[in-house]
């Protein structure tokens, strides 16, 4: 069945918020646990939660893959986490949502690549934006 149109903004406005929070939310948290303990509770929570979809029939190189971007998403929280023990939840955000503003120059950078001129646009748009907050 289709969402009306209420329930798409409900649901859109409920994952915004969600997200939003959890800067402060984890600040929160640190102060009663290590950032190891945060990650690996985090984690282990969505292995559980998405654990009865899980594909039985996929090929290695599908688990594999799907295996190094656990890791790597794993470690950049628990980066986050350490991070977010030495300052503000609105400055750890902040840093954390820059970096999607970077992507064109680090298209550039990494594969010398020009982006187009309209993603170079809607970059600092973007980052007109977080500097507004």
């Amino acid at each position: 069945r289709r969402l009306q149109r209420w329930e798409a903004w409900l649901a859109l406005n409920t994952a915004t918020v969600l997200w939003g929070a959890q800067h402060a939310v984890n600040k929160h948290m640190l102060v009663f646990t290590s950032p190891s303990a945060l990650t690996a509770a985090r984690f282990v929570l969505a292995a559980t939660a998405v654990l009865p979809w899980l594909p039985l029939s996929r090929a290695r190189n599908s688990w594999l893959d799907g295996v190094k971007l656990g890791l790597w998403s794993t470690l950049g929280f628990a980066f986050q986490m350490v991070g977010l023990q030495y300052t503000s939840a609105s400055r750890s955000s902040f840093l954390l949502y820059l970096n999607v503003k970077l992507v064109p120059l680090l298209e550039l950078m990494v594969h010398g690549h020009m982006p187009s001129l309209q993603t170079w646009a809607a970059a600092a748009v973007a980052l007109l934006g977080a500097l507004l907050l």
